[in-house]
């Protein structure tokens, strides 16, 4: 064998052989790569068109939300007038309406579904736009939106402006308006009946001129500007999301 040079022969012959193998081990490892990735971001565009789908839906729920935040706004304005300016006839009318209509609190919850997933998945790191990644995590911060818009002080505002209408109004003026705005659902009830014509007596005076009252009424007006300026600036936050998002999937 020596000489004839087989050994020789041999070793190229073996080597060859490993070549081959590495070689294909190689090609489907490529193969197996590209087939994962391309799971991947199939996956990723998945998640992509349901984000789209949560944060278009939010955009129309934050504007009805805006929307009723500032009606509710309004109402608090009209009883800050009544308060700070003298007026020869009140339109007691106008202002009960706007008594009751400052008290809901306004509140919007954001999807975070398809977030959440990525997160619990791990897909959140197929997200390579730095930009788009932050941008999610600013946005699902649940932290960010109890401080800002959902705050303390607006809800503790709230409440004691409720305990202090709820004193001041008679409490057949709560149950007629009430009863009047669910009258729809509540016409076959016995007590659907039960709405008085008379006036309520008020004190307009007393309320006008409680310094406590007042102050409440400026904290809910400045408190409410707070949150329409935070949901504002969500709204410019999920549009520029919605592009971003639009981006990677072109």
């Amino acid at each position: 064998m020596a000489d004839d040079n087989k050994p020789i022969k041999y070793m190229r012959y073996a080597i060859g052989e490993i070549l081959l193998v590495v070689i294909g081990i190689l090609i489907a490892l490529s193969i197996n790569n590209w087939n994962e990735t391309r799971k991947d971001q199939l996956r990723l565009k998945n998640h992509y068109v349901e984000l789209l789908n949560e944060l278009n839906s939010d955009i129309d729920n934050l504007k009805f939300n805006i929307e009723n935040v500032r009606k509710i706004n309004n109402q608090t304005f009209e009883i800050s007038e009544f308060i700070n300016f003298s007026q020869s006839k009140i339109d007691t009318t106008k202002i009960v309406d706007a008594l009751f209509g400052a008290e809901p609190y306004a509140f919007f919850s954001i999807s975070n579904s398809v977030y959440t997933t990525l997160l619990s998945n791990g897909d959140i790191q197929l997200i390579e736009n730095e930009q788009l990644k932050n941008a999610l995590s600013i946005y699902h911060d649940v932290k960010s939106w109890d401080w800002t818009a959902h705050n303390g002080n607006l809800k503790d505002a709230i409440e004691r402006y409720s305990y202090y209408v709820h004193k001041f109004l008679p409490p057949l003026l709560f149950r007629d308006n009430y009863i009047k705005g669910f009258s729809k659902n509540l016409k076959n009830e016995k007590f659907s009946t039960y709405i008085t014509n008379k006036k309520p007596k008020i004190e307009w005076e007393r309320l006008k001129n409680d310094e406590e009252f007042g102050t409440i009424i400026s904290q809910l007006i400045t408190y409410r500007v707070f949150q329409l300026n935070f949901y504002n600036q969500q709204l410019h936050n999920i549009n520029k999301m919605i592009d971003l998002i639009q981006t990677e999937l072109k």
